[in-house]
């Protein structure tokens, strides 16, 4: 398997490239109003609520799934690698939205980070053969969940509260 702090690394770069990156360029492609046009939001979102449904939805999510296995290490393997899974989700959803509007998808470009470092794990993963198919599964599970619970919350949650702040 590949050093622990490899793939620690790994996680690491996909959460910090996260918030300055992607959520740039999200942002210079006006984001917000695309997930209002593709049904993300009920409402029309704000640049404001936008962004703190990423930072009090998304990006703590991710964090604790990487500090979960800094602590925890190798038994925990599967919480971390659900974050660089999450990366290879987050490019998809750029990606096939960019092939179903026939125009480019704000945040495809920087998602691309997130799929090289998917991909570089999936290989030594598979080439090393050193992670059982319940971690895998999990992992799958927690991608899963890291994508789709902090969208749920800002429809929800977000939608209802971030309003009157921001």
């Amino acid at each position: 398997m590949i050093e622990s702090i490899t793939y620690e690394l790994l996680m690491w770069i996909v959460l910090f490239s996260y918030i300055p990156l992607h959520l740039l360029e999200e942002a210079l492609g006006n984001w917000p109003e695309w997930m209002t046009k593709h049904k993300y939001t009920s409402t029309k979102l704000s640049y404001g609520h936008w962004m703190a449904g990423n930072i009090f939805f998304f990006y703590p999510l991710l964090l604790i799934g990487v500090i979960l296995y800094h602590f925890i290490g190798k038994s925990a393997f599967f919480i971390g690698l659900g974050v660089i899974l999450w990366g290879i989700l987050n490019f998809l959803e750029h990606f096939i939205f960019t092939i179903i509007d026939k125009k480019f998808t704000p945040g495809l470009i920087t998602s691309l980070i997130f799929l090289f470092i998917g991909i570089i794990t999936v290989i030594k993963l598979v080439t090393e053969n050193d992670i059982g198919n319940i971690s895998i599964l999990l992992a799958i599970i927690l991608s899963i969940l890291y994508f789709v619970v902090p969208i749920l919350l800002q429809m929800s949650i977000g939608e209802k509260y971030f309003k009157t702040f921001i």
